[in-house]
């Protein structure tokens, strides 16, 4: 009896990413292309990529690292394995973590996050080998989750509309629980750590909420973006929460920061890490 081709494409993205999990140490960039017709690249690795490191894959305290602005304030010192944790969709903030991941040698795969700036998280001192990429993972969204989190060290999922589609999205803009249920399950068995922007996830057991306040080494009219000021709050299920405010970028900003509106720094550090 024949498969119905949804089951048939399915099992055929799940094949490839595992084979690109299994990989992943052969160099370049794994993307995957989640369509009935698998599309694998290579993406050359940039120039901030770091020497490879073995994944740390236990943990005593069962997290994933994180930079040193962003561990004061989580349990453990990092996001915790086994579970998901909310992160606001701000590209400086997601670039850091990713560059500091995969700095510290874990394997990281980034879902339905198209407009990922690889670049930057290169210059930001990160090893891209240890990306695996897959820019849009529709019609089989849960499926392609629950492999990967049975296999990487980290994934950073973007929830967005997609998942209207796919029963996946409440009216209230959340992921459902259904949709969430298998891929937590998975998960819970894990070494990975699920790190979910967009659409709330229903059982993040933290909450990581930042946004920029601010850019220094830009001028009026002139200069570069040298480093970005993030300011928000994380907190935790059972965890009060805690006020952060940090600077992401090492570059020398002496005599150059400056303030201003949320929407047009945001739209300045899209252009510069894009």
């Amino acid at each position: 009896m024949a498969q119905p081709a949804g089951e048939s494409a399915a099992q055929a993205t799940i094949a490839s990413l595992r084979r690109k999990m299994q990989q992943i140490e052969s160099g370049g960039v794994p993307v995957v292309g989640a369509s009935s017709a698998v599309v694998l690249e290579s993406v050359p690795a940039g120039k901030g990529a770091s020497q490879r490191k073995e994944p740390q894959r236990k943990d005593s305290v069962r997290v994933a690292p994180v930079p040193t602005w962003l561990a004061a304030h989580l349990p453990g010192g990092g996001v915790a394995r086994g579970q998901a944790t909310q992160i606001s969709d701000c590209p400086a903030v997601l670039v850091d973590v990713l560059a500091h991941l995969t700095a510290q040698g874990m394997c990281v795969a980034v879902v339905d996050y198209p407009r990922l700036a690889i670049a930057a998280v290169a210059a930001a001192g990160g090893d891209v080998e240890r990306l695996v990429l897959v820019p849009d993972s529709t019609p089989h969204t849960a499926a392609v989750l629950g492999t990967l989190v049975e296999g990487m060290d980290a994934v950073l999922f973007a929830a967005g509309g997609q998942l209207g589609k796919q029963g996946g999205r409440s009216n209230g803009g959340s992921v459902t629980p259904t949709f969430a249920r298998p891929v937590e399950a998975r998960l819970r068995k894990s070494e990975c750590a699920l790190l979910v922007c967009g659409k709330a996830w229903p059982q993040a057991r933290m909450h990581v909420e930042l946004q920029v306040c601010g850019v220094l080494g830009l001028r009026r009219g002139s200069g570069r973006i040298r480093a970005v000021e993030v300011a928000g709050r994380v907190w935790g299920k059972a965890q009060p929460p805690s006020v952060v405010r940090a600077t992401i970028g090492t570059e020398s900003v002496a005599g150059t920061a400056g303030t201003v509106g949320t929407a047009d720094t945001e739209g300045a550090v899209h252009a510069h890490s894009g």
